[in-house]
């Protein structure tokens, strides 16, 4: 039989780093990740909602749990999270387990979470117009990049297309 060992002893930069990473906080989560988390679970409050199990820190914003679902009653798992700018549903649905995490727009209100438990999350809202608009100018800003005679003229025809385009769409939804 072997003899037991001593346990190593740690070293001191070790400690250090450990009261470091206690000081950081009981979970070892990052301070950006603990805003999230808080935001959540304050405007869960203002709104009324009391989640079955609050946000809490992880690696990740750990989403509050605020509906199971229900395979009976065809309802969806309602959940809020943070997505790095506000608070926002997760839906998933009742019939499988490991379907996928649906993510909808940002919680206003209680009414929002009804829908989502009973019809899943609401379509995010898109201003496709506006996206295509973007792309325009992001083409025109890289007609000042070295570009050749060929992928130059390309880029001025789309571009051309995108806004001929929405100048049709204009016209037709005001006829």
């Amino acid at each position: 039989m072997t003899e037991p060992t001593a346990p190593a002893a740690v070293p001191a930069w070790y400690a250090q780093a450990e009261q470091e990473y206690d000081r950081a906080g009981a979970d070892g989560a990052p301070a950006e990740i603990r805003r999230r988390v808080d935001e959540v679970n304050r405007t869960l409050a203002r709104l009324g909602i009391t989640p079955l199990v609050p946000a809490r820190a992880g690696y990740e914003v750990l989403p509050a749990v605020l509906l199971e679902a229900d395979a009976e009653e065809q309802l969806w798992a309602v959940d809020a999270t943070h997505d790095g700018r506000q608070v926002v549903l997760e839906v998933q649905d009742w019939e499988y387990q490991d379907s996928p995490v649906l993510r909808g727009p940002a919680l206003t209100g209680r009414a929002q979470v009804v829908h989502a438990h009973r019809y899943g999350a609401p379509a995010l809202t898109r201003d496709l117009e506006a996206e295509a608009l973007a792309l325009a100018d992001r083409l025109e800003a890289d007609f000042d990049a070295d570009l050749d005679a060929e992928t130059y003229a390309l880029a001025s025809q789309v571009r051309a297309l995108t806004l001929a385009v929405l100048h049709t769409a204009r016209a037709v939804c005001r006829i």
